[in-house]
């Protein structure tokens, strides 16, 4: 075994252990409870139906599934398809960088990078689909490259493989395997354009069983994202690729917030501006124009800011939904690196993107993982409630608050779902707002209690039994969680 081998399966090693001390330490939120209220399905008919309340592809849901179904319902349990992603992704890195460079090193920093970059560790541990698609996403680029350069039935079976993770995880899949069909076609690969057609073909088949959940799904979700919201997208996008550089640091703070915090968040939050976008100018700059990757990554690439300022859906959450554009930035800034690493300054400005990586790797293992949640309003709202009061949750679609509050309830307590009802292209149809609702649950209760993890303010004056607030502290996203008491009428 070679030294980089040694290296690469002590990564592994480092990664599943840090994995198993801190998987299953952060509360459920709401979209993962999504998840959790369709593993709890008590019959496949059941878990099928549960699945078309949602608004992504059935995989995540499956290998949920098959998880709880070993281990039981845990976090960890619900969360390890994520997690298994992204030790994959490690050995998968480092056999992509091994396609796109001839030094191994290079190859080997590219997997590392893949597990444990801050901005995608959080996925790793994250109950949603995300690291999937990662997965899925990588798999094709090394596959296409090796296609590209010496066609063979190994190389079909394994693209063929990471094109049924895509597509069966999230519908932006079939946008990935689109746009590298469109970077076939400019590279004049004429030859791969006919089996092209028949991988989609095989695709579409193999979505026979789920296509009309799927159809709904889709069309639905895009019926609901209104008008072209251009700014709010851009805002999106621009916040997705300083993600990738500097992930969740300085999540939820204003300027000025910012600025009156201890010092040790500022400077890291200077660095987040500089070291990143550093690097990746230096890597940038030294791009062969004509090779393979850098043709299919400027196609995907492009392609995906494109859809993302058109589409609401997309743009807004571009942070999350261009995981898939990870890899092509990471070996830019891999690039970048080599470069300037052999000067003195080039030396400096990695060891402090290397202190960022950390510093936010540390936020989210000690800081975000241990925040307020639904675990703690659950434990607290279980002293709290009397007999006949009832809670009411908004956040999540399709019955995830309702989920996770019942999974933390120490006691059984009547439990109303905001959006428990929930149908994809159904957000706002015929939908009472949060005081209407109040209103009428006020009727039949002693007391109504309230939070909203969209944290969305109550109008507290339409309410004429508003009894108090408070403030159960700041949450994963830097966030107020505001509960509310109504008394009854």
């Amino acid at each position: 075994m070679t030294n980089i081998s040694v290296w690469l399966w002590i990564t592994v090693f480092v990664y599943v252990i840090f994995q198993i001390f801190t998987l299953g330490t952060r509360s459920f939120d709401g979209d993962e409870g999504v998840i959790l209220n369709v593993v709890q399905s008590s019959s496949w008919n059941e878990f099928w139906v549960r699945i078309g309340s949602d608004v992504h592809s059935p995989l995540y849901h499956i290998l949920a599934k098959a998880s709880v179904s070993i281990f039981g319902i845990h976090e960890w349990s619900l969360r390890l398809p994520a997690a298994a992603a992204g030790g994959l992704l490690i050995l998968l890195g480092f056999w992509l960088g091994k396609k796109i460079w001839s030094d191994k090193w290079k190859a080997l920093v590219l997997g590392i990078c893949l597990g444990f970059a801050p901005y995608l560790y959080y996925f790793h541990q994250e109950a949603r689909f995300y690291s999937l698609l990662l997965l899925g996403a990588v798999i094709t680029y090394g596959a296409l490259l090796e296609i590209i350069k010496k066609p063979n039935a190994r190389s079909y079976i394994i693209f063929i493989i990471g094109a049924l993770i895509l597509v069966w995880t999230q519908y932006l899949g079939w946008f990935v395997l689109g746009a590298e069909f469109i970077a076939i076609i400019i590279m004049r690969q004429w030859k791969l354009v006919s089996w092209g057609l028949i991988i989609f073909g095989l695709l579409l088949l193999s979505y026979t069983p789920f296509i009309k959940i799927a159809f709904d799904q889709f069309s639905g979700r895009l019926s609901e994202q209104g008008g072209l919201l251009i700014i709010q997208n851009i805002q999106g996008i621009i916040s997705a690729f300083y993600r990738f550089g500097a992930d969740r640091l300085v999540l939820g703070v204003s300027p000025g917030e910012l600025m009156s915090s201890n010092w040790i968040k500022v400077f890291l939050f200077i660095i987040s501006l500089i070291a990143p976008v550093v690097v990746f100018i230096f890597g940038l700059g030294r791009i062969k124009k004509y090779q393979p990757w850098i043709t299919i990554a400027w196609i995907v690439s492009i392609l995906s800011v494109v859809v993302a300022l058109l589409v609401s859906e997309i743009g807004s959450r571009s942070s999350r939904y261009l995981i898939y554009l990870w890899p092509f930035y990471g070996v830019i800034l891999i690039n970048g690196a080599w470069i300037i690493y052999k000067k003195v300054w080039g030396k400096i400005i990695i060891g402090l993107l290397i202190i960022l990586w950390i510093g936010a790797l540390g936020v989210h293992v000690i800081d975000e993982n241990r925040a307020i949640g639904a675990r703690d309003i659950a434990r607290y709202l279980s002293y709290e409630m009397k007999e006949n009061d009832v809670v009411l949750v908004k956040g999540a679609l399709a019955g995830g608050e309702k989920a996770v509050f019942n999974y933390y309830a120490a006691r059984q307590l009547t439990v109303i779902d905001y959006y428990a009802d929930y149908k994809p292209g159904e957000l706002s149809k015929n939908r009472k707002t949060p005081e209407d609702v109040i209103k009428k649950l006020a009727e039949k209760y002693g007391a109504v209690w309230y939070y909203d993890f969209t944290y969305g303010k109550l109008d507290i004056d339409t309410l004429y039994h508003f009894v108090g607030q408070r403030n159960i502290g700041i949450d994963k996203e830097q966030k107020e969680v505001i509960l509310y008491k109504i008394a009854g009428l």
